[in-house]
Parts: structure tokens; C-alpha cells; sequence
């Protein structure tokens, strides 16, 4: 709901979209060369959290961050750069409090917001709880992971819970490819199924495909022997696939009616 100031609330499926936004700035400026048109256009993106309760601060620092720069490329001499090193350097310190700032708002929302509602209760009746559509064949499968998950929560077992709720989407990735392709995606793995997806003219890609790359990302991560999933990484990927195996489905079984 839009508050008086304007601000309406950061959507679940927007969590992860606008914490790799972050995290590719940060990554940017710490490159041996930063692209300094890709670190604006990043500012850019970032600072769409100024319309976010709880992250206009965030939004509105990096608004100002892209206007400075922009008006530096407009203002400075071809031969010299839209951002200092000196800029780059404070920036780079800016970007890193940001995000501390965003993981723990986003922390707070996993813990009192309705949506992210992970009680002992709700886990202990099954994945079904929390899904708004009904599940059956050809997804028992992937059911079969997010109870796992669920089960692995409740015990204590994050690490085991988060690689199972990975897995469950990637599951749902593979029959995405086959509804959409018409072909058993064989022996490919998540990134190669991913990017056939999101490259494909024939796929109609929904929303949700750019926040499933940080996931990817997070599955290469969980997946390290040395790698133990916090109850927070657990609790929010879980929510998060809940909330894919929705969407996904839905796309299946439209392309299929």
C-alpha cells in the first residue's frame, strides 16, 4: 500500500533483483578498470529504492551519486574520466554501508513480515501451506524438495534446507525448458538451462527471471563442501522458491491449457 510520503513496500520477488544490483556496483568498482557507464547505469538502477519504504535512503544517495556523474560527463573534457579515482574510492566505501543497510532491512522483513512468515507451525504442515496453487503431477518432485527443505529448517539443518530448496527450482527450471522447447533438457545444468531461457527469442520470460541469477549464483555457493547456509540464507531462499514454483507453474500450465 502507497504510504503519504509516496513510498510503497519492497515486493518479495524484488528482494533479490535489487540486492544484485548492489552487488554488481560493488563488484564494478572493484575491478582492476571500472566501466564508469556501467557503474551509472548500476546507480541508476539502485536508486529506484528511493520509492521503497525502509530504503529511501539507500535510493536517494545513489540518485544523487548518478546525477553528480552524469552532469561530470556532460561538464568535464572528453579526455578526462565521469568519475575520479578519488570518487571512485569514496563510492566504492558508500556502496559497502549500503548494502550492510539493505541486508538488514531486508533481515527485519524476513522476520516480521507476513509474506516471510516461516513459523515452526506452517513448516511443519509442508510446503503446501505456503503455496497459493494447488500441486500435483508432473511437480511431485519438486514438492518432494521444499518439504525436504522445510523438514531440514525446522531441525536446524540450514545448510541441507537452502540446497534443497535450490534444487526444487531448478527442478522447476528443467520442466520450464521442456513445456517451453519441446525437448528433455538432458544433461544440462542450471546455468546452461538458465541462460537458454533468458536468451531465447521463443521463451516469454516473466518477471521473475532476473532475480533467479543471484539464486544461481547462490547454488554454485551452497553447493562448496566448505559452504554452511545461515538460518537466515535458509528461511529466505525457502520463501523465495515458494514464490518461483508459483510463477513458474502458472507459466507451464498456461502454455500448456
Amino acid at each position: 500500500m502507497e504510504q503519504s510520503d509516496g513510498t510503497v513496500p519492497l515486493r518479495a520477488e524484488n528482494i533479490y533483483s535489487y540486492q544484485r544490483d548492489l552487488e554488481d556496483l560493488s563488484d564494478e568498482l572493484g575491478s582492476r578498470i571500472p566501466n564508469h557507464q556501467k557503474v551509472i547505469e548500476l546507480l541508476g538502477d539502485v536508486a529506484r529504492l528511493k520509492n521503497m519504504q525502509n530504503f529511501t535512503d539507500i535510493g536517494e544517495e545513489a540518485a544523487s551519486w548518478e546525477s553528480e556523474f552524469k552532469d561530470n560527463e556532460k561538464q568535464r573534457p572528453i579526455y578526462k574520466s565521469a568519475i575520479s579515482v578519488d570518487e571512485e574510492s569514496e563510492l566504492t566505501d558508500r556502496v559497502s554501508i549500503w548494502i550492510s543497510k539493505y541486508e538488514q532491512s531486508v533481515s527485519e522483513m524476513v522476520v516480521f513480515s507476513p509474506e516471510t512468515d516461516l513459523s515452526t507451525e506452517k513448516l511443519s504442515q509442508g510446503p503446501e501451506t505456503f503455496l497459493d496453487i494447488d500441486i500435483s503431477d508432473p511437480y511431485l518432485s519438486v514438492l518432494r524438495d521444499l518439504g525436504e527443505a522445510c523438514d531440514n529448517l525446522l531441525v536446524g539443518t540450514y545448510t541441507s534446507s537452502e540446497f534443497m530448496s535450490l534444487r526444487a527450482i531448478e527442478g522447476l527450471l528443467r520442466q520450464w525448458y521442456e513445456s517451453e522447447k519441446g525437448e528433455n533438457p538432458g544433461n544440462m545444468n542450471w546455468n546452461n538451462v538458465f541462460e537458454a531461457l533468458d536468451a531465447s527469442e521463443d521463451v516469454d520470460t516473466f518477471s521473475g527471471m532476473g532475480f533467479l541469477s543471484p539464486l544461481r549464483k547462490r547454488r554454485n555457493e551452497v553447493a562448496h563442501p566448505d559452504a554452511h547456509s545461515t538460518k537466515r540464507d535458509a528461511e529466505m531462499t525457502l520463501q523465495r522458491a515458494f514464490d518461483i514454483t508459483e510463477k513458474i507453474v502458472a507459466r507451464i500450465e498456461s502454455a500448456t491449457n
